[in-house]
């Protein structure tokens, strides 16, 4: 993806060449800045548990480093004083949903040294929470659009655990243990 910003009274018809592109889309500024045309969804090729920011445009999802680069261009990521506030924040409110929906907190965010998946020597913060993770339910609840763009990487959600790669690549595990 190339973005291309014109102000332009009338859309003009694109010319592709087909040698280095598949297409051309006139998106307008105001599908990119409406949040609740951004969610978190699935996209081809990767698990199906694993959520990724996304915008649908004309049936294709655009998430990953165009999605980011694109919404960071616009200035959509959230307005925290960093983006590491950002995800904590992201990360607390999955948390605070397993809790609302009956599973008991054990323990909070702690540090530990990185868990397997994890960057190189990168520290994670894990909270641990008892009872099975209710994927439907949490897939249901970060999947639907809201006023606020998601300001995380990927969610990977699991019966035993929830992984969230924030914005700065930090990473957040929620385990479930019985």
């Amino acid at each position: 993806m190339a973005p291309f910003v014109f102000g332009v009274e009338v859309e003009s018809p694109a010319v592709v060449d087909h040698r280095e592109a598949v297409e051309a889309v006139w998106i307008p500024l105001s599908v990119w800045c409406d949040p609740v045309k951004h969610s978190l969804r699935t996209v081809p090729g990767r698990p199906t548990n694993w959520l990724f920011p996304a915008i649908d445009l004309n049936g294709v999802p655009v998430w990953g480093f165009t999605y980011r680069l694109a919404t960071d261009w616009l200035g959509l990521l959230p307005e925290q004083s960093s983006i590491e506030e950002a995800g904590f924040e992201m990360a607390s409110r999955v948390l605070d949903f397993l809790v609302s929906r009956g599973l008991t907190l054990k323990r909070s965010w702690e540090n530990q040294a990185a868990q397997p998946g994890a960057g190189e020597g990168q520290a994670v913060k894990v909270a641990t929470v008892e009872g099975a993770i209710p994927m439907g339910l949490v897939v249901a609840q970060f999947t639907v659009p809201d006023e606020r763009f998601p300001s995380l990487n990927l969610l990977e959600i699991r019966p035993d655990y929830i992984r969230v790669v924030e914005l700065a690549f930090e990473e957040y595990l929620i385990l479930a243990s019985s």
